[in-house]
């Protein structure tokens, strides 16, 4: 059973409670694998952008370009979540295993143009959600019932990433066949 870390997510004055980032963090590591941790451990918003860039001139180069502009609101919207998510927190590691696995996902679904495109898409509709329920949270910037919700949202996320990891990790015949559902 995962240790639970204490924080002050229920407003001054309103008591210690179990911080839920941190809870749903530990939930997703005891769902992947050892190396997949190691991994994601220390994985970064500008390690990503670079991975990024790398990816788009290899994918130009192959003449297979994609339009990877449609991540730009999904960057954006986690570089703002990243900053509510410190507000709860006191590690950089709960935003570290967002950019990990998505930096992951990116370089494995490369090569599956169709996978890949869908991924894209997801992240563009994932994005654009997420930015608009950021603006709504400096009406309730300390509030408990605030951070249950982006908490829900980050555990959204990493599930997300959970799926998609055992997706690809299926074997090739699936991806041909189209028949592993």
């Amino acid at each position: 059973m995962a240790a639970t870390t204490q924080a002050n997510v229920a407003g001054p004055g309103k008591g210690v409670l179990p911080n839920p980032f941190e809870e749903e963090l530990e939930k997703f590591k005891n769902q992947i694998k050892i190396k997949e941790r190691e991994y994601f451990k220390f994985s970064s918003e500008t390690e990503f952008c670079q991975e990024i860039d790398t990816l788009q001139s290899k994918l130009h180069s192959g003449r297979r370009q994609q339009n990877m502009t449609r991540l730009k609101g999904f960057v954006e919207a986690m570089t703002q979540f990243g900053k509510v998510i410190d507000v709860f927190c006191q590690t950089s590691e709960v935003l570290a295993f967002v950019w990990g696995p998505w930096k992951l996902l990116l370089l494995v679904a490369d090569t599956f143009s169709h996978a890949f495109s869908e991924l894209l898409d997801t992240y563009e509709q994932l994005g654009d959600t997420l930015l608009l329920l950021l603006q709504t949270r400096e009406l309730f910037p300390n509030d408990a019932h605030m951070a249950k919700i982006l908490s829900s949202i980050y555990k959204d996320v990493l599930e997300f990433h959970r799926q998609a990891f055992k997706y690809f990790q299926q074997p090739s015949q699936c991806f041909i066949n189209n028949s592993c559902y």
